[in-house]
């Protein structure tokens, strides 16, 4: 179960109501009184936002790039830190992030003739490897 029972969730709602009442009481007081109910909201969201961060960081190099980004926009997450969860160095990363803003545009012909050199030399490799 999530550290936030549901009667720890049950006291957050109540407290936020109070906070609410004393508000509409006090309305010279509502910064204040806002202030912590937003705190208290924060508290709240946070088990589902660590459940969905552990979820995605679970995925390692299967994550999207919606999710990167997400996860980028989450507190104490680094471009480098996602970078080591994906599994790359910070400079493939980086070409990554650039791919995928539309940054750096892919040539099909060069990269399909980049891979049928890569082809050509495992092919060689192998045939001197099997004589």
């Amino acid at each position: 179960m999530n550290p936030l029972t549901n009667v720890n969730r049950v006291q957050i709602l109540d407290e936020i109501d109070r906070l609410e009442q004393k508000s509409k009481n006090f309305p010279q007081l509502n910064h204040k009184y806002n202030k912590e109910i937003r705190r208290l909201g924060k508290q709240l969201l946070l088990p589902k936002r660590m459940a969905k961060e552990q979820a995605i960081v679970r995925k390692g190099q299967d994550m999207t790039y919606s999710e990167v980004m997400w996860l980028h926009n989450q507190q104490g997450y680094t471009y480098k830190d996602i970078a080591r969860v994906l599994g790359m160095s910070i400079v493939k990363f980086n070409h990554y992030l650039k791919l995928h803003q539309g940054k750096i545009k892919i040539h099909v012909n060069d990269e399909l003739e980049n891979m049928k050199h890569i082809l050509r030399e495992s092919d060689s490799t192998i045939e001197k490897n099997s004589i």
